[in-house]
């Protein structure tokens, strides 16, 4: 679970994809607005991807941190489940409806992917300073083996429930 691609470098992206870059994961970086991705770069060293099915390739885990509902469905269909390998985790830290949770866990699954809904509360100072709360819907497995990314930039880190129970689908 070492290579890990983030998506949004926004001002709470940016230094979360920064904390895990300093602490020794192989970081890649995408974003709509180059330049951002490129600024990331020269400030914490890791790569930086113009494709957004090409950044997320090789990872074990895909974060997402953008803007709202439409913008995870677009950047799901544009490009992650297309490129990622099966059995990649994509924790979604956007702030989305249950609707959008539900529709990315289900888009996911269908490729072989797992999901897990994560918004974040710290605002951007706990993003600078690694200080966010988290607050995860996702299978306890997966949680488990996401939980040590999510700790580098969150000092709460909590599974409150499941995104979607499959058991309901006939």
């Amino acid at each position: 679970m070492n290579n890990v691609t983030f998506i949004g470098l926004g001002v709470m992206g940016f230094p979360m994809a920064g904390h895990l870059q300093r602490a020794g994961y192989h970081v890649t970086v995408y974003n709509r607005t180059i330049s951002k991705a490129t600024a990331w770069v020269k400030h914490y060293g890791g790569v930086m991807s113009s494709e957004l099915a090409q950044s997320v390739a090789q990872a074990d885990v895909i974060c997402m941190c953008v803007g709202k509902d439409e913008d995870v469905i677009a950047t799901l269909q544009g490009g992650v489940l297309e490129g990622a390998k099966q059995g990649t985790i994509i924790v979604d830290h956007t702030t989305t409806s249950e609707e959008c949770a539900k529709q990315a866990c289900l888009l996911a699954a269908e490729r072989g992917l797992f999901f897990i809904d994560a918004p974040v509360s710290g605002g951007q100072a706990g993003a600078e300073n690694g200080q966010l709360s988290i607050m995860c819907g996702a299978d306890e497995a997966i949680f488990a083996l996401a939980l040590p990314i999510l700790s580098v930039y969150g000092k709460l880190v909590k599974r409150i429930g499941v995104v979607y129970d499959f058991k309901l689908i006939s």
